[in-house]
């Protein structure tokens, strides 16, 4: 029974370890939106002729991340229906060197949910100061 337990807390805290490393990737992966979103939304004011103001700017962002997100989570989707297509991505030795207990699509759909997640909390953000 004590060695059951000692099992179970293992892998929880295995679990755990790989959702903190995804929580680092993910922050460090939503630069990506952020800088995507400031370009897209800069070039659309300067070409429409409206204003660059800051609204503008963090509603670019947050239609980034929304976006970007969403594809990575539509690509986790056709990858829990058809498993096999992303098994040539599956470099299960190496991906152990990262992840314990994540595979490739677990550790695709953690990422990109986190990174829909904090888009999300932008945009709540976003409504309580310009709507609220």
């Amino acid at each position: 029974m004590l060695g059951e337990m000692v099992r179970m807390k293992t892998a929880v805290l295995e679990w755990l370890e790989d959702f903190l490393y995804c929580v680092k990737l993910s922050i460090k992966l939503s630069i990506i939106p952020i800088l995507i979103g400031l370009v897209i939304t800069t070039l659309y004011c300067l070409f429409t002729g409206n204003q660059i103001t800051v609204y503008y700017l963090l509603r670019g962002i947050r239609s980034a991340g929304m976006i970007i997100s969403s594809a990575g989570l539509f690509i986790c989707a056709g990858a829990f229906l058809k498993p096999n297509t992303l098994a040539p991505l599956s470099y299960q030795n190496q991906w152990r060197i990262y992840f314990v207990r994540f595979n490739l699509i677990g550790a695709i759909l953690c990422i990109c949910t986190l990174v829909l997640f904090y888009f999300l909390m932008m945009d709540l953000a976003l409504w309580y100061v310009y709507f609220a």
